[in-house]
């Protein structure tokens, strides 16, 4: 092993930049080119020495209709697959070429050996103007160097063997003194072929990027078995095909090709769908692979590449593969050492569809494919369908069923379109976990600037309750303690809802509690606060307020009513317990910087009930789009004249949350009641 690498680096330096299994097939190509080409340099020269020139210019037309045979049968290879290890295949393309080859030996001797030649060098000029890289050019000559050896020297050999047993050219008789010897001088042939490629299969076989290297030895030996049983199955029939030739004349000799024809187009049809369905197979099998670990390992972007890379090896065989998310994040770059794909070639696919590009064609990006396929899919957007990235896959060997591979490439797209869908989801969740977080925090510092407990006045009672639609709430109430004993009262509701609300709530709280201890008027401290408003902030909010200073003492309570819904007084002394609602006395705060209030006064007296509330009380709908409605609250009023505080906020409480039953609740709902009982 390390003799050959040895060589392989000496002869061409540039094999170490090549990794893997192209370097291990490039170290096998330049030792078996070593030692291939001189026994085929031999071989040529035997032969040269030997040819009867009179004997081909007499079957020139014969030799010319060998030659196309030869072609025609290499176009209908057909090949043998071998499983070595789970999922791993080895296959080994054979063809009629040799039985041709030979049938024509038998008719016109050892210069018959000259088509083989010939087609060989016509093979190696033409796959040699396709192959552009070093490695391609070594595998080219490899290939010629080996099969003249095989073909030439092995023949020559052979020949001399059939000679001194005594077979005859033209073999003319199918009898077992004929038949014998060229049977034998077939195997001999065999023989050594499998002798002069043994030195490669040995390499490839315990080299460990082959398959074979993973596999049972008994594996390797069936392998080797059919394949050598192939040829002494088929081989054989050259004998037939020259005995009929020389005994029929042409036509029986074409009918036999015909027939063999047909043969070598039905097996060449039946190794194409079987290597087109292995093929398949194996991208389905390593696709749900993939598809299993993103559902396991639900990747980000940051891990994904590394998770693509342990599966793109076996997935696309022979081929570069890219995979870039727009602008210019790429996620898959396989192998390693190949070159990125041209920013051209991204600019262009940005705006295209899954296509298909075969040698000699001209790309949307102006390049024109000389010796390599390419394949395009795009990564759409699962929500959107636009496209957000792209696959490039470029293959260098089996061009033919490049165009096979699209539908995989679209699914190992679609496998990327979904976990980048995923991420995003989950970019989203935890978005909304860390919202949610801070809604919750923000309405439990709400909360914390709502009076932990009712202030205590001897002779009088003051409930309230509050009840969020969100996390966070556009209203609140507050009491304020002023000087000389007196209480200032405060019911309010911002025109929305939200943390938006919410912050408006705590500016206006802060702007109210800070004027209601400077002024003692509350129309003065409703303007104040409305002019701070205005210069101080844009949200475009505004804000409705009800704005009391209660003296516990006489029961006076000094209010101005800042465009909020009038409180509701419950006299219990008046006949059938009517009812007075406190009207407005200005517009709403942060509306218009020159707006004024007017200040009223109201005598609360024993067994009086003054009701404040917002507008989700009233505003409260059923499932059948019903309100809850002013009415139903007086009415409701009415019925609990004369009862403490807290059984009427309870009530008003329980009566709104039956009336909406199923129904969510659509506003913030606040109530404050107070009363006086001596």
């Amino acid at each position: 092993m390390d003799l050959w690498h040895g060589i392989a680096r000496r002869l061409w330096p540039g094999v170490l930049r090549l990794q893997g299994l192209d370097y291990t097939r490039a170290v096998g190509d330049i030792a078996t080119t070593l030692y291939a080409a001189p026994l085929a340099l031999v071989g040529l020269i035997w032969l040269g020495a030997t040819t009867d020139v009179l004997l081909l210019r007499s079957h020139w037309l014969l030799l010319l209709f060998i030659l196309g045979l030869l072609s025609l049968f290499d176009w209908l290879n057909f090949s043998l697959f071998i499983e070595t290890s789970p999922g791993i295949f080895a296959d080994w393309a054979w063809s009629f070429k040799g039985l041709i080859v030979w049938s024509a030996i038998f008719i016109l001797g050892s210069g018959a050996l000259w088509v083989a030649v010939l087609w060989l060098l016509g093979y190696f000029v033409l796959r040699w103007r396709r192959a552009t890289l070093r490695e391609w050019r070594w595998n080219l000559v490899r290939n010629l160097t080996l099969d003249c050896a095989v073909v030439v020297l092995g023949g020559l050999v052979v020949l001399k063997v059939y000679a001194g047993m005594g077979g005859v050219i033209p073999l003319v008789g199918f009898t077992w003194q004929s038949f014998s010897p060229a049977l034998i001088a077939l195997l001999t042939w065999i023989g050594l072929s499998a002798l002069l490629w043994a030195p490669l299969l040995a390499f490839f076989s315990i080299s460990r990027e082959y398959a074979w290297a993973y596999s049972s030895g008994w594996t390797f030996l069936r392998f080797l078995a059919i394949t050598l049983g192939w040829r002494l199955f088929v081989d054989p029939l050259s004998v037939l095909a020259a005995v009929l030739f020389n005994q029929t004349g042409f036509n029986g000799y074409l009918f036999f090709i015909a027939a063999l024809g047909i043969t070598a187009a039905l097996a060449h049809q039946l190794s194409q769908a079987l290597a087109l369905s292995r093929l398949r197979t194996r991208e389905l099998e390593n696709l749900e692979r993939l598809g299993q670990d993103l559902i396991v390992a639900a990747p980000d972007l940051d891990t994904l590449p590394a998770l693509l890379h342990a599966h793109i090896e076996g997935m696309f065989p022979y081929s570069h593969v890219e995979l870039r998310l727009f602008p210019a994040q790429t996620l898959l770059h396989y192998p390693d050492d190949w070159l990125p794909v041209e920013e051209a070639v991204w600019e262009a696919t940005a705006t295209g569809t899954a296509c298909c590009f075969l040698p000699n064609q001209l790309t949307p990006w102006g390049e024109r494919l000389e010796a390599k396929g390419i394949v395009l899919a795009p990564v759409l957007d699962v929500e959107t369908e636009q496209i957000v990235g792209a696959l490039y896959l470029a293959r260098f060997r089996d061009l033919e069923s490049l165009r096979q591979v699209l539908p995989a490439l679209r699914l190992f797209a679609s496998q990327i379109a979904t976990v980048l869908q995923a991420n995003r989801i989950l970019d989203r969740r935890l978005a909304y976990e860390r919202l949610v977080q801070e809604f919750t925090l923000a309405g439990q510092i709400q909360s914390s600037l709502l009076p932990n407990q009712m202030p205590s006045l001897p002779g009088w009672q003051i409930e309230a309750v509050l009840k969020s639609a969100l996390e966070t709430s556009g209203d609140f109430y507050d009491c304020i303690a002023l000087p000389d004993g007196r209480l200032g009262i405060v019911i309010a509701d911002v025109s929305d809802k939200g943390l938006g609300a919410a912050l408006y709530m705590s500016l206006s709280r802060t702007l109210l509690r800070i004027y209601a201890t400077q002024q003692p008027d509350p129309a003065a401290v409703l303007e104040l606060t409305n002019k701070h408003i205005l210069q101080n902030t844009r949200a475009g909010f505004f804000i409705t307020v009800f704005y009391g200073v209660l003296d516990p003492l006489t029961g006076v309570l000094t209010y101005s009513n800042a465009g909020h819904l009038p409180p509701v007084l419950s006299s219990h002394q008046q006949p059938e317990h009517e009812l007075t609602l406190l009207p407005r006395t200005g517009m709403a705060l942060g509306v218009c910087e020159s707006a004024h209030w007017e200040t009223s006064t109201l005598q609360l007296l024993c067994g009086d009930a003054l009701v404040l509330y917002t507008d989700g009380i009233v505003d409260a709908e059923n499932i059948a789009g019903d309100f809850f409605g002013a009415e139903r609250l007086c009415e409701l009023l009415k019925s609990q004249a004369g009862q403490p505080a807290k059984n009427i906020q309870q009530a008003v409480q329980d009566a709104v949350t039956d009336f909406m039953s199923e129904a969510s609740p659509h506003d913030d709902m606040t109530v404050m009641v107070v009363t006086r009982m001596d």
